[in-house]
């Protein structure tokens, strides 16, 4: 009996060791240090053995899965597209341009952090476990804050051209801020803080009212009030 189960648990054993060997696959990036997206340096790619330097350029659409690590800041300073991005916890990801995410399904996962300054587009779907600041430009993929998620929402009026959905549990801190809806719908189902004494408002720039607080959905606010113009 003790052969068996030694025998039995090198086999366990054996397969163990090839999970961990096939959990990235030829053509995947992840980062190495905090960078911009278009520097190599910033990457590494896993050819089948190893991770190396990637040659001739940074991570597109075309490649596999593509990972921001814990303390790493990748940051989009002109126009990227991806697809299959994983911002890990503790990882985070800034868009001062256009990040365009290929795909269908969800292609965005935001575990860690998220800064939308620039325009954040394409046909996959980006959700958002961690933290996610939209503080400029406009958001036109579709966005879930999960149950996890904390949004905050500031400085001036941004452009939602997708569906956004607050999860029952994700909380959007709201201040000095004005959405406008050129081609998006906003469901809350969470809960917003707003925070800001003036009126804010939702502009409905198509035409009607796009702006859905759920039945679990939450406004709160100590002054003013909100308004869709």
């Amino acid at each position: 009996m003790k052969i068996k189960s030694t025998h039995t648990l090198l086999f366990l054993f054996s397969l163990l060791l090839a999970s961990v060997s096939f959990a990235q696959s030829p053509g995947d990036y992840q980062s190495v240090a905090s960078g911009n997206w278009n520097n190599t340096g910033t990457w590494a790619r896993y050819d089948g053995a190893s991770w190396v330097t990637p040659a001739p350029s940074e991570p597109t659409s075309t490649d596999g899965v593509i990972t921001i690590l814990n303390t790493h800041t990748v940051t989009v300073g002109v126009a990227a597209a991806a697809d299959q991005i994983i911002v890990a916890t503790g990882g985070a990801l800034t868009v001062n341009s256009t990040l365009t995410v290929d795909g269908t399904g969800t292609n965005l996962t935001v575990n860690g952090a998220i800064t939308a300054l620039g325009t954040l587009n394409g046909t996959g779907e980006m959700v958002v476990n961690g933290t996610m600041d939209w503080t400029g430009g406009t958001l036109a993929i579709a966005t879930n804050l999960a149950a996890t998620a904390t949004c905050n929402m500031y400085n001036a009026t941004r452009n939602l051209n997708t569906t956004l959905t607050v999860t029952n549990g994700a909380v959007v801190n709201w201040s000095d801020f004005q959405v406008n809806f050129n081609d998006g719908t906003f469901t809350n189902n969470g809960t917003i803080n707003i925070t800001h004494l003036a009126t804010q408002s939702f502009n409905n720039v198509s035409g009607t009212n796009l702006f859905t607080n759920g039945v679990t959905g939450v406004i709160t606010k100590s002054a003013g009030a909100v308004q869709t113009i």
